[in-house]
């Protein structure tokens, strides 16, 4: 799994998840807040597998990216 991030339509940053078929979603900042705290699933839109992200995960490759100074 690969993960990249931005900005994105509804201004908040995503982070681009690749699902071991090749499919790339990308999940939104505004999405997983609402979740705070709990794992995130999400199915896949090629293979139809769940991903399932521990809790905090996002938040964790935010951290990184503005440690890397990738985002503000």
């Amino acid at each position: 799994m690969r993960l990249r991030g931005s900005d994105c339509h509804d201004r908040s940053h995503f982070v681009t998840v690749e699902c071991g078929c090749g499919e790339q979603m990308h999940m939104h900042e505004t999405q997983w807040r609402k979740a705070e705290g709990l794992p995130i699933g999400s199915r896949c839109k090629g293979c139809g597998d769940l991903l399932v992200f521990p809790a905090g995960h996002f938040e964790g490759v935010l951290a990184e990216m503005r440690r890397r100074g990738w985002i503000a």
